[in-house]
């Protein structure tokens, strides 16, 4: 006896296969031999329905046969295979492989893969951020969803690089995550694209691009740590000048004293590597001999005008 073929295939949709055993002649004795599955990639339970038994050859019977269950699990998945036995055969003999293989292939359709969302603003100070990938339903085995990212934020303005994110076998999705460089420069807010490929193990849907938009929270500006003194002709005071934000060229400030001060330096000069270091301006009261008023605490006012000089667009945007 033998099997009818030792190479089964049957569609997970088809929901049973049939295992048939032969004789190689009438038997003029009843013949019997076992019969169980077992092993393989299978499982029992989720895939098939464990099956085992006995098959009974009465004289002048040539052939017999038994089904074994096959379950639809709803899963993308390979092919998986389960190994069918034959054993303690009565008044006959196992000839070829006593082990049949049954691949039961999947029915199921592959997954679609898209983003959760189409759009996102976060402020650059924001530290991190992420978007979802989803898919409409589990699969069994990984899918792989390839990236690219492009837009006007570039690698010093966040962590995300080209690169393929892995949904596991059992899960809807997975988030994609990167870090925002919050780099104190006054600019435009930036946004970032990115733009799934065709996933391995699943189809591609539709929102498949994702913009993200970061909203810089810089603003250009020059700081005087003081702004108004009270002096006597001849004294002297100082005060300090810094910048706000970070600029992307040198900024210069011209410092234009009216006739009743003078000021030390008359220009101040920040780069992108001191823009953050104060610098020190002397203010001098003009002693000039004249009598300015018949009060002896009578005041008169002098002025310092800044001149804001740069290449960096929202530095030369400063007014005096």
């Amino acid at each position: 006896m033998s099997f009818a073929t030792t190479t089964l295939v049957v569609s997970e949709a088809q929901g049973r296969a049939t295992v048939e055993v032969r004789l190689n002649r009438l038997a003029s004795t009843t013949v019997t031999v076992a019969y169980a599955t077992g092993g393989g990639t299978a499982s029992p339970g989720i895939d098939y329905r464990p099956a085992s038994g006995t098959l009974t050859f009465a004289p002048g019977t040539i052939a017999r046969s038994f089904t074994i269950e096959i379950l639809s699990d709803d899963l993308n998945e390979p092919n998986e295979t389960l190994e069918i036995r034959l054993s303690n055969p009565t008044n006959a003999e196992i000839v070829g492989s006593s082990v049949a293989i049954l691949t039961i292939t999947d029915s199921d359709a592959p997954p679609t893969a898209r983003f959760a969302g189409e759009r996102r603003s976060v402020p650059e100070n924001s530290g991190s951020a992420a978007m979802t990938v989803e898919l409409d339903r589990p699969a069994a085995i990984d899918v792989v969803v390839p990236y690219a990212v492009s837009g006007t934020a570039g690698p010093a303005d966040h962590s995300l690089r080209a690169g393929a994110l892995i949904i596991p076998a059992g899960a809807t999705g997975a988030r994609l995550r990167f870090t925002i460089v919050d780099d104190q420069i006054d600019e435009d807010d930036e946004y970032l694209v990115v733009t799934l490929g065709t996933p391995s193990n699943a189809g591609l849907g539709s929102p498949s691009v994702y913009l993200f938009t970061i909203v810089d929270d810089d603003t250009a500006g020059v700081t005087l740590n003081q702004t108004s003194f009270t002096l006597t002709e001849g004294a002297s005071a100082a005060y300090t000048v810094v910048l706000e934000s970070e600029p992307t060229a040198p900024v210069t400030i011209e410092l234009t004293p009216d006739s009743q001060v003078a000021v030390t330096p008359d220009r101040l000069v920040f780069t992108p590597a001191n823009w953050r270091v104060p610098q020190e301006v002397r203010l001098t009261a003009v002693d000039d001999d004249v009598d300015e008023g018949d009060n002896a605490r009578e005041t008169h006012a002098g002025r310092v005008t800044h001149r804001v000089i740069s290449n960096d667009r929202f530095y030369a945007r400063l007014t005096s």
